[in-house]
């Protein structure tokens, strides 16, 4: 049969199956006891009279017993079925009762998933990493402080030209400078605070090599009224890595792989909000804490 059918349909084919089982063994044994008992008066043959008598008796024992299984099992469903019921009466009683705290209970659990959850997604080429930094700080809401990193390690390589950029780079550096300049405008808090890795030189100047990188920079938030909101320190070590921190939730780490070129071609971001605000604090201590503030103001124009 078909598992579509309705339920009704079933409990009707079991009941006739269960009438088939029953009067199919007592009926036919009952009639086996009359003509045995008729033939045993009329022509008697012992041994046949005794075998068709002896099986009818076990026939109609089997008819019966079926006949009792199955009332019991008809008496135990039913008992099943009330102790269902009541017990889902006394949960809903309980859920009335209690509804507070149930609710407030699923909040706790909803909050423990939440912050247990790491959501993790890995970026390959310049387009993924930057594009993905880009997605991120168009999502924030304008009070936010983007911290990151920006060493120039060259490795083995020459310093990569200022017209071999990366247009995603670029257009990240524009759309970051644009929104906290928006945020600026409304009165909110977003701020970027960048640490560079160089030391600076007899005159107080970062090395040529990383001037054309700050000026990009300052650049773009001159041109958004943000100046203000730039923030730029140094430290007199470079790391051959990048980290890119929006507000307190997404974190994204960036490797350069090839030497010279210093931007991201590889990259994780991991989205968790307690994990990300403990990377903030170590940043704020151990990176931004150690750094220096650069007073460098050269607003030579970028090539």
């Amino acid at each position: 049969m078909s598992s579509n059918q309705p339920p009704t349909h079933h409990s009707r084919l079991r009941k006739w199956r269960e009438f088939i089982q029953i009067w199919g063994l007592v009926i036919p044994s009952l009639a086996g006891i009359v003509i045995s008992v008729v033939s045993f008066f009329l022509s008697p043959n012992l041994v046949l009279d005794f075998l068709l008598l002896l099986f009818s008796l076990l026939a109609l024992a089997v008819g019966l017993e079926r006949y009792d299984a199955i009332g019991e099992e008809k008496i135990e469903a039913k008992q099943r079925y009330k102790t269902i019921l009541q017990r889902i009466c006394e949960f809903q009683k309980a859920v009335k009762q209690d509804d507070d705290a149930l609710f407030k209970e699923v909040t706790e659990i909803y909050k423990a998933l939440s912050t247990n959850s790491l959501e993790t997604k890995i970026l390959i080429g310049y387009a993924d990493c930057y594009e993905e930094l880009t997605r991120l700080v168009k999502a924030c809401k304008g009070s936010e402080v983007i911290r990151g990193t920006a060493f120039l390690y060259y490795g083995n390589g020459a310093p990569l030209p200022r017209k071999d950029y990366p247009p995603v780079y670029e257009n990240y550096l524009q759309t970051l400078a644009k929104l906290v300049g928006d945020g600026k405008r409304s009165r909110l808090g977003m701020v970027q605070r960048i640490v560079m890795g160089f030391q600076l030189n007899d005159q107080g100047n970062p090395p040529p090599e990383h001037q054309d990188s700050i000026r990009l920079r300052r650049e773009a938030f001159r041109l958004n009224n943000a100046l203000d909101r730039l923030e730029i320190r140094y430290l007199d070590v470079s790391w051959p890595l990048t980290i890119g921190i929006i507000g307190d939730e997404h974190l994204l780490i960036g490797f350069p792989t090839v030497a010279g070129d210093n931007f991201m071609r590889l990259a994780i971001r991991i989205t968790n909000t307690a994990f990300v605000r403990e990377v903030n604090r170590w940043f704020d201590e151990f990176v931004w804490g150690k750094a220096r503030v650069l007073n460098w103001t050269d607003e030579k124009a970028a090539p």
